[in-house]
């Protein structure tokens, strides 16, 4: 390693780098005058030895670090197979070459938003022994479907949990039991737990079934606990006593402020603190009734986010950009973070890859899944099914059954493994047999004209004969006309309600959020809430964020791309540009962060979406793309950052400068070997007494806590 004009040579191990072997200059005394090193900016060497310099420090903090970190995501990085498993579509979409993309004549500036609420007063609840976790009203087909066309459908049963928290004993978070002690739900009737009005729980219809004509409900909607007004997100929230955190409050708020947003703010940790976490989770949980005026004003003049077809088309080139960042825009300063956290989720979970001229179906599928990011998964399911771009990238617009060629199985073979039944360690439930039932079930749905059309669904394309799936679980006597797109329809969601679905489905969200290696007993706590409430997200995903599991897994999940860039720039309240032209070959800018980084929204050309495993993202060509991109974010290249807001204020004990800077950045403490980094770096003592003015150097500094490995942990 070239250094300062002379070798300092790499020992065989991080941890045996020493301290005078880092500095090389000298060894750093306690109690001794601070002198930070100041890079000379004209000296690209010296600058380049400069960032060699805080690597060589973040790696021996790794090294040092590594031990105490036990289970952590950063030294358990190497196991979970496979970061990617290779697609099994045999015809792929290539991904637009890269260039820039039209300004979309609106530029505007966005910061993180430091959040600042009040605790809610607080009223002591009735005591619950057990809560029907079901929907109220089924919604018209309790036996299944209801099919009229000879579709059938195994019923799915209703769920019990015992939620009751025992005095002194780990609370229960939804452990499935067996329902003996309540009543079948019938239609029209209401299961309530005792001391829980009946106008505090209630039904809201909002769709009619486009096939059946029956009302679409969306399961039970309570009043938000801050404003007492009727909250809107669609879920059942579970009345859970919790008792005691296991953790402690704090912890579970530094928890969410890492995982259910894009990293925390200056004052987000705080105010889910004082606001309690499942307080400030319901509210979260209710996007709309969350004002979102920065968020909103920066993309005032993106028309096109609410362009119909043709408007969209006409305009492209700029809605590629009015998409791209609007979804930065959002991450970095919405005030409805899970939101935008369960967009992005789902958004990999129906991951797509277009070709030049059709980014609005980009547009078009972000727009369906934000609708219902937290509403039933078979509504999410049925909209992707009708987004062209999922059609064209998966070759189902040239599926026709008429043809001597027949169907065309890669939607099939993808809506199977990648979107609902999954696999399980290896094994799934459908066969290659069943993979060709339900291409022949979609064939149909395709484009008005091309690529660059509109859905419709062609009669002529669908395949009429009988079809059985899955042994029968699911059949059809084989429908022409429009029945045939009803029967899609009826086996979309069939699919959304199966219990391999169901699973996989909450597999992912646990993996995602908990661990990669997903406790068995959340994902089978929350595999009975999804089944139960009729495929509901939010109360599975409130479930989730509460539980003791999730509480538990401090430092099990690693940052992706996306969030190490996002969670930097929200932590620094960074001002970045919105709509502004960009390029993303241009890697000193917000968009060439992304792409360099490996997350740029968009940007996985297979349809197994982005990995979530922590070995892919925290490989060594990522961690040093990281380190070499963190001075370039610090210094302000593509953004503004007020380092003098950043600086903890006041004089202090080095030591403990440090450990406030890495609350600010980090949002949680840091390790010794990172104090001791910072020690190193600026050249000072534990115990000398310094404060902003001493650090002359502040995005070299800051650059070097982005490289720091707590920082590249989600909470």
């Amino acid at each position: 390693m070239q250094r300062c004009g002379r070798t300092l040579k790499v020992p065989a191990r991080i941890a045996d780098i020493s301290e005078t072997q880092v500095l090389g200059e000298r060894t750093v005394r306690p109690n001794e005058t601070c002198r930070p090193i100041t890079p000379a900016k004209d000296d690209a060497n010296a600058e380049r030895a400069a960032v060699d310099r805080r690597a060589v420090l973040a790696l021996a903090a790794l090294g040092a670090t590594g031990a105490a970190m036990g289970a952590t995501a950063l030294v358990r990085s190497g196991k979970g197979g496979p970061a990617s498993p290779p697609p099994t579509v045999g015809v792929r979409r290539e991904l637009p070459a890269e260039g820039s993309v039209p300004s979309t004549g609106v530029p505007s500036t966005v910061a993180p938003t430091t959040t600042q609420m009040t605790a809610p007063p607080t009223t002591a609840g009735p005591p619950s022994t057990r809560f029907q976790l079901g929907p109220i009203l089924p919604d018209g087909d309790t036996s299944g479907d209801g099919e009229a066309s000879g579709a059938s459908q195994a019923p799915v049963q209703t769920v019990v949990a015992d939620v009751q928290a025992k005095s002194g004993s780990e609370t229960n978070f939804g452990v499935p039991v067996p329902p003996a002690d309540l009543p079948a739900p019938v239609a029209e009737s209401v299961i309530i737990t005792a001391g829980v009005s009946v106008d505090d729980i209630f039904e809201v219809i909002v769709d009619v079934d486009p096939v059946t004509g029956e009302p679409l409900t969306y399961g039970r909607v309570g009043r938000d606990p801050v404003t007492g007004q009727i909250a809107t997100h669609r879920g059942v929230a579970l009345p859970i006593d919790k008792g005691r955190s296991p953790v402690g409050q704090r912890s579970h708020a530094k928890l969410l402020a890492a995982r259910a947003t894009f990293g925390p703010t200056p004052g987000l940790i705080g105010a889910i603190d004082s606001m309690g976490p499942e307080v400030w989770l319901d509210k979260q949980l209710a996007p709309a009734t969350i004002p979102d005026t920065a968020t909103d004003q920066a993309l005032s003049g993106f028309w096109l986010l609410d362009a119909d077809h043709d408007q969209a088309f006409d305009n492209n080139n700029t809605v590629e950009s009015q998409v791209y960042w609007s979804t930065v825009a959002r991450a970095l300063s919405s005030e409805r973070q899970l939101q935008e956290v369960m967009v992005q989720f789902w958004r990999e979970h129906f991951s797509i890859a277009l070709g030049m001229g059709q980014q609005p179906h980009y547009l078009f599928l972000d727009r369906a899944i934000r609708q219902n990011c937290f509403g039933r998964f078979q509504d999410l399911l049925r909209e992707s099914a009708h987004n062209v771009g999922m059609l064209v990238y998966l070759n189902n617009d040239t599926s026709n059954a008429a043809t001597a060629k027949g169907v065309n199985e890669n939607y099939g073979r993808e809506l199977l493994e990648l979107h609902t039944l999954g696999i399980h360690d290896g094994e799934h439930v459908y066969s290659e047999d069943d993979v060709v039932s339900a291409a022949k079930v979609m064939s149909g749905f395709t484009t008005r004209w091309g690529p660059w059309s509109d859905f419709v669904y062609k009669p002529e394309f669908h395949y009429n004969g009988p079809i059985s799936f899955l042994n029968g679980q699911w059949s059809t006597p084989g429908n022409g006309g429009d029945l045939g797109y009803d029967d899609a329809i009826k086996f979309l969601r069939f699919l959304s309600r199966h219990a391999s679905t169901a699973r996989f489905i909450c597999t992912k969200l646990v993996r995602y959020f908990v661990d990669e290696d997903a406790p068995e007993s959340l994902v089978d706590s929350a595999t009975a809430i999804y089944l139960a409430n009729q495929t509901l997200i939010a109360p599975v995903l409130r479930h989730i964020l509460l539980s003791v599991e999730f509480q538990q897994s401090q430092g099990q999940r690693a940052k992706r791309g996306f969030e190490w860039v996002v969670s930097a720039l929200r932590a620094t309240e960074a001002q970045v540009d919105v709509g502004a032209e960009w390029h993303s070959w241009n890697d000193k800018t917000v968009p060439g962060y992304l792409n360099v980084t490996g997350h740029s929204p968009w940007g996985w050309s297979a349809p197994n979406g982005f990995p979530v495993a922590n070995n892919y993202w925290i490989s060594t060509s990522f961690l040093q793309t990281r380190w070499s991109r963190s001075p370039f974010i610090a210094q302000g290249n593509g953004l503004t950052m007020d380092f003098s807001s950043i600086l903890p204020a006041g004089s202090m004990r080095a030591a403990d400068y440090a450990v406030a800077l890495g609350k600010r950045l980090c949002g949680k403490t840091i390790t010794q070997a990172e104090i001791d980094a910072f020690l190193s770096y600026i050249g000072a003592g534990p115990n000398l007494t310094i404060g902003a003015s001493s650090i002359t150097n502040p995005e070299d500094v800051i650059a070097m806590f982005f490289m720091f490995p707590t920082f590249q942990l989600r909470g």
